[in-house]
């Protein structure tokens, strides 16, 4: 009976002791843990000032930035738009007098391929013919 309840002491010995030291271990991972916590509050204390003037900065060049968008950009983007209105305006302009170029070419080139071989046909007689008037002749005047 006695072997018996030294055997169970020893196993419950043996359990407190290994949750005893489970626990001095959670202890201490804890500690070790809350040293981490105030090192990184003091740190972001330490930043909390620098975030400030660089929140703060930002502010102001967004601010900046719209007032040039306002000011600068807009305007300027107007002026861009007139000019690409006019631009196109003008290509319309130049597209439909070539247009009408290549037309009154499509026209013209028939009349000089029938007037380059109507030259073709006249024969050197022909010209000395000519020459012989003194004036033109009635149909001609």
């Amino acid at each position: 009976l006695i072997t018996t309840f030294t055997t169970l002491l020893t196993s419950k010995r043996s359990e407190v002791m290994a949750s005893k030291k489970r626990y001095e271990v959670g202890l201490q991972k804890l500690a070790f843990t809350e040293q981490q916590v105030v090192i990184m509050q003091d740190e972001l204390t330490a930043l909390k000032p620098n975030l400030i003037r660089t929140v703060a900065e930002t502010e102001r060049l967004m601010a900046t930035v719209q007032k040039e968008k306002t000011e600068v950009v807009e305007p300027k983007k107007a002026i861009v738009d007139k000019d690409v209105k006019k631009a196109e305006e003008a290509a319309n302009a130049a597209n439909a007098i070539k247009t009408e170029c290549e037309d009154a070419l499509a026209e013209a080139l028939p009349i000089l391929e029938s007037a380059i071989s109507a030259l073709d046909t006249i024969k050197p007689a022909d010209i000395k013919l000519v020459q012989t008037f003194k004036s033109p002749p009635d149909a001609i005047n």
